[in-house]
């Protein structure tokens, strides 16, 4: 006898912030709010980003369809691969929420979730407004021993390639050190004068050719960690930021304020697109990063396209 599906009974991922303290007692106080709140759950908690792909099949194979993920972009990504592998049939059926709990939570925030404040985001998934939102997959030459070989990943908010990827993970080092994010933003601007800031790129955008010697490049679906504000998750397309070389090391934290404060595409340096599909024929030495996680063995070339509205997801509501 075939198993029912459970759809009033949400199937929630647990992600901790490694490196920080009390983390545990934030999760109490949600679990708490979904109690007052008579929410009917199951939790399981993760041992690391990476587990939540597993974690995230096993929930839909034992037939849950609303699937809440308390964690960051990573956390998102991995769970946005697990449901992709699955048929037509079970997306369908498939909700996907967030309660923002990451050092990086740019997708959450383009639907304005905020993090300290998990009673809004748990509110908004009990009113449950669905939204289909475009998944971006990007294929790349994978590294290994027995040579290279054609992969993909899906993702939902960016791929960073160049520097853009290195402000990434220097910023959630950082953070993880300091706590605090505006001095661990202090702490990155200054690790970045040690970085690379020059990188060879070959590309193919809207059928038109891109060459020359650039910063970084970001394909973002959505926000894109500040490099793609105004791109949006719905359209079945993708924004192009590419940051040409500064003239010196004032550009360059010219670039960073700007980023920083909403403004990046005031940036000269940057020359915008809009695309359905992207080609990154040449990055070298360049580090790539798909929602803020490095792909440690992916490389050039890239083929980035999106697939339009293909996941449903929570996104807030105003109270009824």
């Amino acid at each position: 006898m075939q198993a029912q599906v459970i759809e009033d009974r949400w199937g929630i991922i647990y992600v901790p912030k490694p490196g920080v303290r009390r983390t545990h007692r934030r999760w109490e106080h949600i679990l708490a709010y979904l109690d007052e709140k008579n929410v009917k759950y199951d939790t399981v908690m993760s041992d690391g980003v990476s587990s939540v792909n597993r974690l995230i099949k096993m929930l839909i194979l034992n037939k849950y369809r609303t699937l809440v993920v308390v964690g960051g972009d990573a956390a998102l990504n991995e769970a946005v691969n697990g449901i992709m592998s699955f048929d037509e049939q079970i997306k369908s059926e498939i909700v996907l929420g967030v309660i923002p709990n990451g050092f990086g939570n740019n997708f959450s925030s383009f639907w304005g979730l905020d993090e300290d404040d998990y009673r809004s985001s748990i509110d908004h998934l009990i009113r449950k407004r669905i939204r289909k939102v475009d998944v971006g997959i990007c294929y790349y030459q994978s590294v290994a021993e027995g040579g290279e070989t054609e992969q993909f990943r899906y993702f939902i908010n960016a791929v960073n390639i160049g520097l853009g990827a290195s402000i990434i993970g220097i910023t959630e080092k950082a953070e993880r050190l300091v706590g605090v994010k505006f001095f661990a933003r202090i702490v990155s601007s200054i690790r970045l004068i040690f970085e690379r800031i020059s990188y060879k790129v070959s590309a193919e955008i809207n059928y038109e050719r891109f060459e020359g010697n650039v910063t970084g490049l970001c394909v973002g679906s959505c926000l894109g960690y500040g490099q793609t504000p105004n791109a949006v998750p719905y359209n079945g397309m993708v924004d192009v930021s590419i940051v040409q070389l500064p003239n010196d090391l004032r550009q360059i934290f010219l670039g960073l304020y700007l980023l920083v404060t909403g403004k990046f595409l005031n940036y000269h340096k940057v020359l915008p697109f809009r695309s359905r599909e992207v080609v990154i024929e040449r990055a070298d030495h360049a580090r790539i990063s798909v929602d803020g996680r490095f792909l440690k063995t992916g490389k050039v070339p890239l083929r980035i396209k999106v697939l339009q509205e293909r996941l449903n997801f929570i996104i807030p509501s105003r109270p009824e």
